[in-house]
């Protein structure tokens, strides 16, 4: 099995066939619904040893969920997390980025800064940029 399929079976064990995965140029996606979104991020820390919190923003950009209707022109949030395998003579970098999309009218989901401390000062500024609430989190 190749890292790709990994990571998404794991987002599947949990998210069911509502998360996708796309490799495009070498990088590898992974798309989820929000309400799994912190679930997700905390397995593929803790099972796919994704220890590293690179960086987290949100743009805006079409709904991956054509069925939820209030998803159309929402937001989407993705982080970038990064796992190490140390080798014979190298580090083996694996990464993924995790996105989600929430409604613009509501846009509110779960802090990452249990999982990596690191995600405060990102979701501090996303939440000034795009007035993303972030549940859990730090005090905005």
């Amino acid at each position: 099995m190749s890292w790709a399929s990994d990571v998404l079976d794991l987002g599947r064990v949990i998210g069911g066939d509502r998360v996708t995965a796309t490799e495009e140029l070498g990088q590898l996606t992974l798309t989820v619904p929000s309400g799994w979104w912190r679930s997700i991020v905390l397995a593929l820390r803790d099972r796919a040893g994704c220890r590293y919190f690179d960086w987290l923003s949100a743009a805006g950009g079409p709904s991956p969920y054509a069925d939820e209707p209030e998803l159309a022109g929402g937001l989407r949030v993705v982080c970038h997390l990064v796992a190490l395998s140390p080798g014979v003579g190298r580090t083996a970098v694996r990464d993924v980025l995790v996105q989600t999309t929430v409604p613009r009218a509501a846009p509110v989901l779960d802090s990452l800064v249990g999982a990596y401390a690191g995600a405060a000062w990102h979701e501090r500024e996303t939440h000034e940029m795009f007035g993303i609430d972030f549940r859990d989190g730090v005090a905005l």
